[in-house]
This record gives C-alpha cells, structure tokens and sequence, in this order.
C-alpha cells in the first residue's frame, strides 16, 4: 500500500465528507522544490497580501529537520498548497500543524483536505496530541 493510499483509508476514517483528492489534483509529502513553492506562497499570501508578517513569515519550525511539509499538486506538477507540521520541542508526543495556504483560483476542497492528511501524517509520526493554527 502507498502513503497515498494510507492517508485516503484514514482521512475517511476520520471524515468521510472530507476530499482526500479530486480529479486534477493530488496530495503529498513535499520533496525540496515542494517546500520551496509552499514558502513562496506563504510568502505571497501572509506577508504581501495579508500584511501578517513584516518581511517574511519564516521561523524555527522551518528550521526545523523534524518539519513536515505536506502538499497538493496539481495535474501539471504544479503546487495548489500546503501545510506544516512539525514536533513541538523535544516532545514528539505533541505536533502541531501551521502555515496552510491554498493558491487563488486553486479547485474546492484543498484546504480541508490538507488539514486531514496532516491530522493523519501526525498520527502516523507516533503523536498523541496534533494542536494546528490554520
């Protein structure tokens, strides 16, 4: 059985009117170029269009070897969005989960569909509590 796989059989164990994936679209764990698009996008939509951030909204968790990045691609390999999780200090009983963005434009259901892929990453990784600021 793929991850893939393994996320789609628990994401409906968790909700099952949750999208794990649509036609178009796909979930996954994000490989260095991944990442990068996440970070430009966070950077798009937290400091330019939303003024949260004064420069750039990168911090330790990016820093971070533990953190995971999950993303969704679309047919064209391009990235729709993403999510971070991450191990909170040395306890890695206690994840948390931050920086969900969805590009505009992108189809329905990709931000909910990332929030249970990371509810289900953190599960997988041995986390007891998965507390997320989305």
């Amino acid at each position: 059985m793929t991850e893939q796989m393994a996320w789609d059989r628990n994401v409906l164990l968790v909700d099952h009117r949750l999208p794990v994936a649509r036609p178009g679209w796909q979930l996954e764990e994000a490989d260095p170029a991944g990442v990068r698009a996440h970070r430009h996008l966070r950077q798009q939509a937290f400091v330019q269009d939303q003024g949260l951030f004064a420069g750039t909204d990168l911090d330790d968790a990016d820093d971070d070897p533990a953190t995971v990045v999950l993303v969704a691609r679309g047919a064209a390999g391009e990235v729709l969005g993403g999510v971070r999780l991450a191990p909170v200090g040395v306890d890695v009983g206690w994840w948390t989960g931050s920086r969900l963005v969805v590009a505009p434009g992108s189809p329905p259901g990709i931000g909910p569909a990332l929030v249970a892929a990371a509810c289900v990453r953190a599960e997988q990784a041995g986390a007891l509590r998965f507390d997320a600021t989305v």
